[in-house]
């Protein structure tokens, strides 16, 4: 049976670790007082964790008031949820290293904690830190080292606030920077313009230049070009001019035609001067004719007509003018005018021994050419020389002549005879004067006085009206004089008797009138067909004394390439029968 025994604690004061023994208390123990030594505090190696009750009163804590402790000398506490703030002392031994710095967390609740800089001058972005300034903490000024403009390496962006008045920002005045040791830079909208001075270095290359949009209010800027000779396309530069812009000369190197691929288009102005172009020689194709249907033809490539020069020794020669339009396969006939005349020609006509020279207009043609429709003997020279033709050599003549303008009329002389008028004059459609003979100068808008017929017009002629000397204008009904027809004859039967044949295709018969008597003394019908059909009918009654004349004001009309017939319904009449019409379409 076990015995509790008391033990008795020795008072002669603490004990070393090793000098002692662990005990361990019953549940139901008394507590037990543990004093402290107060002979000072001990550092960890020398002192032993205490695990407090639960409901251990608090026991009161002290800091060693030796001074300050480094953090490796230090040791981390953990303070009650309820637990009494703790003043914190922070040593003013100047601004510490961040590796000799504890970083702090300030309680929600936390009253401002003043924060002040070194006022050692101005830090290396190497040597400082960054801060994070609370939403509501005031601005901090910001001093910038006067220490000359920074590489950027050296520079920190900096974000201006909204409502920050204007930073002055001042340029180095050390000279032109080069673009690789520049920056760029935004300026407000509102900034005000700053000058730039161009170096005046002379002009650069390409790859050292800079592309400047200029202000639409900008001054004019002086533009000089080098004067280095002309440069090929590749080492040029497209300018836009502006609209009023002065004219700028240009000059065009003298090395002769260039092929299309290194040519440019050029716009002429509208009030350019005409420019002189010379024709390539190659183009000028020279031969002779020796023969009748011989040809000589002369590629027209980039020229719109030609001039032909004809020369030699030869007889009986006629040439015609004629053009290719699909690269010499075909030629159809052309029309030209001798250099020294004004009369419109298709060929040359008869011609012995004769120098001439004829200019050919032949738009869009490829090929011009002289073939020769006859001869006789010798050798026609011949030299055909491309070359564009301005206008056209033979221009239809269009205008008004307002007021009282001069009219040279000699200019219209030659054999070029105007329509209705004649030669050295201007009158278009006719020149005789009322009441007199058909050589005055107004255009005639009435017919010439016939008294006799004219024997001389025939198909296709052109003709005046025709009016009598009692002023009367003479105008023939229906159709013409030659197609006008007429019919006679006597019916005794019903059978139908044809009263004019059938006309060619699309040609139709008509009536224009008829008269028929029946004298017998059986009274019987009458009838015109058109083939088989009938158009018009009346009654003839027996023994009629006078004829019946019916006239048609619209004439009866048949069908295209078809007889007219007449015929009695009942036969044993004797009944005398005319009919009048003409043939038209």
């Amino acid at each position: 049976m076990a015995l509790t025994r008391p033990v008795k604690l020795i008072p002669d004061g603490p004990k070393p670790s090793a000098g002692s023994m662990s005990v361990t208390f019953a549940s139901d123990a008394t507590a037990m007082p543990v004093a402290m030594s107060g002979s000072g505090v001990k550092p960890m190696a020398t002192s032993l964790s205490v695990t407090l009750a639960s409901d251990q009163p608090a026991v009161p804590v002290s800091f060693s008031a030796s001074g300050t402790q480094l953090r490796a000398a230090s040791q981390s506490m953990t303070l009650a949820s309820d637990h009494p703030a703790l003043p914190v002392v922070v040593v003013a031994t100047g601004a510490k290293a961040t590796a000799n710095s504890l970083a702090v967390t300030i309680a929600t609740d936390q009253p401002a904690v003043p924060v002040s800089f070194s006022a050692s001058g101005t830090q290396l972005r190497a040597a400082s830190q960054s801060m994070t300034l609370a939403s509501d903490h005031p601005a901090l000024p910001v001093v910038v080292a006067a220490t000359g403009a920074k590489a950027t390496a050296n520079s920190l962006a900096v974000t201006i606030a909204t409502d920050q008045p204007a930073v002055p920002v001042s340029f180095v005045a050390s000279g032109t920077q080069l673009r690789a040791a520049s920056q760029s830079m935004t300026l407000a909208s509102d900034h005000p313009a700053l000058p730039v001075a161009v170096a005046a270095t002379g002009a650069q290359t390409k790859a050292n230049s800079l592309a400047v949009t200029i202000a639409t209010d900008q001054p004019s800027l002086g533009v000089a070009i080098a004067p280095t000779g002309a440069q090929t396309r590749a080492n040029s530069q497209s300018v836009s001019i502006a609209t009023d812009q002065p004219n700028l000369g240009v000059t065009v190197a003298a090395s002769g035609a260039q092929t299309m691929a290194n040519s440019l288009s050029v716009t002429m102005a509208t009030d350019q001067s005409a420019l002189s172009i010379a024709e390539p020689s190659s183009s000028i194709v020279s031969g002779s004719i020796i023969a009748n249907g011989q040809r000589l033809a002369a590629a027209l490539t980039k020229f719109n007509g030609a001039c032909i020069y004809l020369s030699g020794t030869y007889a009986a020669v006629n040439l015609s003018f004629e053009a290719s339009y699909d690269s010499g396969t075909t030629y159809i006939a052309v029309n030209a005018v001798a250099i020294n005349g004004s009369t419109v020609l298709a060929a040359t006509g008869s011609l012995t021994n004769t120098s001439i020279a004829y200019k050919v207009y032949c738009p869009g043609a490829t090929h011009i050419s002289v073939r020769a429709t006859a001869w006789t003997s010798g050798s026609a020279s011949i030299r055909i020389a491309p070359y564009v033709i301005a206008m056209d050599p033979n221009p239809v003549i269009t205008g008004i002549l307002n007021g009282n303008q001069a009219v040279n009329s000699a200019q219209w002389g030659g054999a070029n005879v105007l329509t209705g008028g004649s030669s050295g004059s201007v009158g278009v459609g006719g020149l005789a004067a009322d009441s007199a003979a058909a050589n005055g100068s107004p255009v005639q808008t009435g017919g010439l006085v016939r008294t006799a017929v004219d024997t001389t017009l025939a198909a296709s002629d052109a003709m005046a009206l025709t009016g009598t000397s009692g002023m009367q204008l003479l105008v023939k009904p229906y159709g013409l004089p030659e197609t006008d027809w007429q019919f006679t004859t006597t019916l005794t039967t019903a059978t139908a008797g044809a009263a004019k044949a059938a006309g060619a295709a699309g040609v139709r018969n008509y009536v224009t009138a008829l008269q028929y008597q029946n004298t017998s003394a059986t009274a019987s019908a009458i009838q015109v067909q058109d083939g088989a059909t009938v158009i018009w009918r009346g009654q003839a009654p027996a023994s009629m004394a006078q004829p019946a004349v019916i006239v048609l004001p619209t004439p009866l009309r048949g069908t295209a390439a078809t007889a007219l017939n007449v015929q009695m319904i009942t036969t044993g009449t004797n009944t005398f029968v005319n009919l009048q019409g003409y043939q038209a379409a």
